[in-house]
């Protein structure tokens, strides 16, 4: 994850969006005296985000692409 200053991420907030909208890009973090404020990522991304923390339900109901990966995790572990 990249870190930038709050000053910059105001001045330069459309290069943050298209950097963080490129494909596998990750979410930038601002900072406020080099502490971590808000960090800018995709929608897409952070319903994803939600969606992994809060999801309580049947493992069927898990979306494909979740289930595909549980189904690679070594049960022995």
């Amino acid at each position: 994850m990249r870190f930038i200053p709050a000053a910059e991420a105001a001045r330069t907030f459309d290069t943050i969006r298209e950097s963080v909208l490129a494909p596998g890009a990750e979410p930038i973090a601002v900072t406020y005296d080099n502490i971590p404020q808000v960090v800018v990522m995709t929608f897409k991304d952070y319903q994803d985000l939600l969606r992994k923390t809060r999801f309580a339900g049947k493992l069927a109901d898990l979306p494909s692409e979740d289930l595909a990966f549980l189904s690679t995790v070594d049960k022995k572990a």
